[in-house]
Order: structure tokens, then C-alpha cells, then sequence
């Protein structure tokens, strides 16, 4: 009967070497005689030696059997045992003699060619005189070193210097370990020893999962790099392998609504946490701090990042357009710039001006349309408007200055009233009024011009005499009335006005009218007398 000195092994699976050579014997320790006593039982072990992975652990790489019960010890090689070829390695028998006896400590240990220690079992053993004594031992693998893996999130994990792994965000990630024997035989189950994972860094926590299998909580990144160094270590303490962790410092990714504000109004900052390796950080409650070289913060520089790891703020550029400002966002330490230039705004109604001078003119006359454009904080802008004009005046090709833009008017041919409405980037920026007035109408005796309203040709006699109508510009015909045709009577052809006294004596108004479209009248006064001599 076998009586276990441990009651349970953790398992480690690692691929098997093919056993090369089974006549090579490297003693491990010192045969110990054995006892001068009749021999009085005798005892078999039965090995079986893998070319690969098995169940049961035992190295490929087992070159010699040391055994250690009660007071006997020996070590056997390989080529001391009757091995067998079988379906996927050796079956191999040793058969030593020692003395019987119950409650024997029993130790066996398999070695490699270089005699180190792969695998080893004890236990207390019962051999009984005149027996067979046959005992089926499961062995556990010597760990002598260890590899550790990560298993999960390989689009987060990138190869760092040194073979350290960056871990470009924080979270859970999941590890495997796989341990070695001296020969580098990975060892599996049953039979695998057990480690432990151990991080120097105690943001980085650690937790075990299953055999050979962890997971380590990395922080989220910050403004400076974050590293561990992971061991394993064998159940002695013993380390095994290391592997270096890193997170990244964060950085900072600010962007403007746009790079090209108007001058002095109000922008979107907005500062985004990113990982080294520009990914959103969804982390909230960071602190961020703005300063810009050109404008103001109305409602203050400083913000809070929200889930999704970013932070706002309104910045109002300076008022003069065309200047550089360059923006800078600042979170522990890691500061991220964007850069804006700003330009002119819209056309404003009480900056930008529209004039027309003269305000008046008469038909067909000439005028100038003078438009001034400025934005809100008086920035020139020098985008010409277009202008619609309305009563039959007429703008020419404009003349630029600038932001000054002046254009000819030619006035409308009949007498009125025309508005200039002038338009820049779709808003209405002002109009102005043009008055358009008839040249002077007017009626003349030969070179002397009469006074409407006041002046009288008196007749001398009995002919018809002829007076000059003429108004500037005017295209129409002129109508002439008499209020006394007894007095006088009119006819008018083109410009000649024709008046003719009549039979009787007295006063006759004339008056001359041109179009009602342009709406003007002069009258002057006849007159006629006449003597009459009674002879007797």
C-alpha cells in the first residue's frame, strides 16, 4: 500500500521531448549499500516514458530513476530497466531489492541526462516479505522556469522595448501561465505544481482564475507612464519569469468647432482623452484647463471631462480679424494645441454705411452710390454686395477701395422717386433714396424768359404773337389752354406757343402743361384793350 506524502497537484500541460537515449546513466546521488541482511522482498517500478504530452506527467526527457525507501537509496539508468516500444513511448520495468517493511518513506525522482530534477513524487510505502510488491505512482513536475502570456484584448496590447507589452487602455486583462522542467519539457497534468502571479505595482491587481490562468487590472491611463512588473513564482517563492507592463501616458486631442471663427465671437473647444495611441478615453471627472493666446473664456477655462472622456469650453477670439490665436487644453500635465485664425463677419447695419450723393438730381442726371462694409467689430470686409435698384435709375460697373465700393447712377427718365438696396453675404445692409425731379419748365418772349405766375404781355395790336416752350430732358408734347378765348386764343407746335388776341378787351391766363408724369404748369397773363372813339 502507497500512502501519499501530498494530496492533491496542480497540472501544467507543456509539450514532451522524444527520449533520446535510454543507456546513458549519470549517477544523481550516492548508491547506498545496502544492508548486510538476507534480501526479503523485492520490488518493481513500472515507468512509462512519453515521446509527447500525456496525461500523466512524466519528461520526455527522463534519462535515469533515483529511488529513495526507508534506508535504501539508488539511482538507476534507463538502460537498467526491461523497456518496451509502445503506442506513443516507452513501457519501462526496474526491479530492486530491499529490505521489507511497513510505514517506508518512499521518494522517487526522475532526472534529465544533465541530472536535474524533472519530476518527483514521495510517500510511505508497506512492502510485504514474499510479496510482488507493485505500485502506481503519479509523479509532479519540477518547475524550473515559466512562461506568461496574455490571452485576450490583443488589439489593445503592443510589444514595448525590452519585451515589455504596452497596455494602451486600462481594464481587465487575462494571462496564462505555462510551466517548464530543467529540460524545458512543459509539464501538464496531473502532476503540474502550483504558481503564483505577483505584481510590484499596486495599481496593477492581480487575481487568480483557474490553473495557470490570471487576470491583472491595469489603471486607466494618466499623465504619466504606469509600470508593473509581473512574477511568477513557484510555490517556494521562487521566481520563475517576469514580464514588464506599461500603460501609457494619456494625451490630449483638442479640436475647435472650426479653425476659422469670425473675429470676436464664440468657438466649441472641446479636449479629448486619447490613449498613446490616439483612442477615446472614456473617462470622466478629469479636470481640463484652456488658455489661448488670442481671445477670452465668457463662461471660464476650466471643465470636467464627461463619460465619454472629453471636456468643453466657449472661447471668444479677439475682434480683429485675420489674427492667429492657438488654443491649448491641459489635463495632468498632458497639454493638446489647435490653432484658429480668424476672419471678418457678416456686413453690420450700424457699422457698414450706404450714401448717395447727390441725393437729387433731375432726369437722366447723375448721381454716386457709396457703400462702406464693416462687420460688428468694424473689420473692413472686402467682398463687393450686390445692389437692386428700383424706379428706373440704373448703377454702373463699381469702383473698389478697399472695403469702399462706389458705383455710378444714371437717374430714370421721368421724375420720381428710386431706392438702392444693397445686399452682402445674403443680409440686407441698407438702402438709400435717390430723388429724381423734372428739369424747369419754362416759356420765353424771344431771349427774355417770362415768370410764371407773374408776367403779362400786353398786345399792341391785332397780330398773333409767338412765345418758346422748353423743359430739359422732356420727351412728351405741352398742352396750352386760355381761360378767356375771347381774350386770346393758344395753339402750340412742338416748342412754338402761338397766342392771338381776340375781338374783345380784357385779361386771359395762359397755361402750359407738360405730361402728368412730370407734373408742371406755367401760366402767364394776356391782355388786350381797346379804345373805341364816338365822333359826333
Amino acid at each position: 500500500m502507497f500512502k501519499p506524502a501530498k494530496t492533491a497537484a496542480v497540472l501544467f500541460l507543456l509539450p514532451a521531448l522524444l527520449l533520446g537515449a535510454c543507456n546513458q546513466l549519470i549517477p544523481v546521488g550516492q548508491d547506498t549499500p545496502v544492508a548486510a541482511t538476507p534480501i526479503k522482498a523485492q520490488l518493481t517500478l513500472n515507468l512509462f516514458i512519453p515521446t509527447g504530452l500525456k496525461s500523466q506527467y512524466v519528461s520526455a526527457a527522463t534519462s535515469s530513476l533515483r529511488v529513495q525507501v526507508g534506508g535504501f537509496d539508488t539511482t538507476l539508468p534507463i538502460s537498467s530497466a526491461t523497456c518496451t516500444a509502445v503506442s506513443g513511448g516507452q513501457a519501462c520495468t526496474f526491479v530492486v531489492n530491499v529490505a521489507p517493511g511497513t510505514g517506508q518513506a518512499l521518494t522517487i525522482g526522475l532526472y534529465d541526462g544533465s541530472s536535474r530534477l524533472l519530476s518527483t513524487v514521495s510517500g510511505t510505502i508497506d512492502i510485504l516479505a514474499g510479496q510482488a510488491n507493485v505500485f502506481n505512482l503519479t509523479l509532479t513536475g519540477v518547475a524550473a522556469s515559466a512562461t506568461l502570456t496574455a490571452t485576450d484584448r490583443a488589439t489593445d496590447i503592443t510589444a514595448g522595448s525590452a519585451g515589455s507589452l504596452l497596455l494602451d487602455l486600462g481594464g481587465v486583462y487575462t494571462f496564462g501561465t505555462a510551466l517548464q522542467d530543467a529540460a524545458g519539457q512543459t509539464i501538464v497534468n496531473p502532476g503540474r505544481p502550483t504558481e503564483t502571479l505577483t505584481s510590484s505595482n499596486p495599481n496593477f491587481t492581480v487575481a487568480t482564475t483557474g490553473t495557470g490562468t490570471f487576470t491583472v487590472t491595469a489603471p486607466d491611463p494618466t499623465g504619466v507612464d504606469q509600470t508593473t512588473t509581473l512574477t511568477v513564482k513557484d510555490a517556494s517563492g521562487t521566481a520563475l519569469t517576469t514580464q514588464m507592463l506599461t500603460v501609457p501616458a494619456q494625451k490630449v486631442a483638442l479640436t475647435l468647432a472650426t479653425p476659422s471663427p469670425v473675429a470676436g465671437s464664440t468657438v466649441l473647444a472641446t479636449a479629448q482623452l486619447t490613449s498613446a495611441r490616439g483612442r477615446a478615453l472614456t473617462v470622466s471627472g478629469r479636470a481640463v484647463s484652456f488658455t489661448s493666446t488670442n481671445g477670452s473664456f465668457p463662461a471660464g477655462n476650466t471643465s470636467t471631462t464627461d463619460a465619454s472622456g472629453s471636456a468643453s469650453v466657449n472661447l471668444r477670439t479677439g475682434s480683429t480679424s485675420g489674427t492667429t490665436g492657438t488654443v491649448s487644453a491641459t489635463s495632468d500635465a498632458v497639454i493638446g494645441s489647435a490653432t484658429y485664425t480668424s476672419v471678418v463677419g457678416t456686413a453690420n447695419t450700424i457699422t457698414s454705411t450706404v450714401t448717395i450723393n447727390p441725393g437729387a438730381v433731375e432726369v437722366n442726371g447723375t448721381s454716386t452710390l457709396t457703400v462702406t462694409l464693416k462687420d460688428a467689430n468694424s473689420n473692413p470686409i472686402t467682398t463687393a454686395p450686390s445692389v437692386t435698384t428700383s424706379g428706373g435709375s440704373s448703377v454702373g460697373a463699381v469702383t473698389q477701395q478697399g472695403n469702399v465700393f462706389i458705383y455710378p447712377v444714371t437717374a430714370s427718365a421721368t421724375p420720381g422717386t428710386s431706392t438702392f438696396t444693397v445686399v452682402s453675404g445674403g443680409n440686407t445692409v441698407g438702402a438709400a433714396n435717390l430723388s429724381v425731379t423734372p428739369y424747369d419748365l419754362t416759356v420765353s418772349d424771344g431771349t427774355a424768359p417770362l415768370t410764371s405766375g407773374t408776367s403779362q404781355y400786353d398786345f399792341q395790336n391785332a397780330q398773333a404773337h409767338t412765345f418758346t416752350v422748353a423743359e430739359s430732358n422732356y420727351p412728351g408734347a405741352f398742352t396750352v389752354t386760355s381761360s378767356n378765348t375771347a381774350v386770346a386764343s393758344v395753339g402750340i407746335s412742338g416748342g412754338a406757343l402761338t397766342v392771338t388776341p381776340g375781338t374783345a378787351a380784357g385779361f386771359s391766363t395762359i397755361t402750359v402743361q407738360d405730361s402728368a408724369a412730370f407734373g408742371q404748369t406755367f401760366t402767364f397773363t394776356v391782355s388786350v384793350t381797346t379804345a373805341a372813339f364816338n365822333l359826333n
